[in-house]
């Protein structure tokens, strides 16, 4: 047996799924994996450092602000 990997968007995955899943199940063994993606953004809580270098906060808003004057 050989082994293929696919990346399939979601409105292809049933489609294929049925089709595959019509071939010979002697010749064919269909192993369905997911990923995990994270979307709990609240895991990421005290690990984002954007703004880490700015010490005074109101000298960077102006400075941000004198770009569009």
């Amino acid at each position: 047996m050989k082994t293929l990997t696919l990346n399939i968007d979601e409105t292809l995955y049933d489609t294929l799924l049925v089709m595959l899943q019509g071939l010979p199940k002697q010749k064919i063994e269909i192993i369905e994996e997911t990923k995990n993606e994270i979307t709990d953004i609240n895991q990421f809580a005290g690990t984002i450092h954007s703004f880490a270098a700015i010490t005074d906060a109101v000298q960077w808003q102006n400075e941000q602000r004198s770009e569009w004057e």
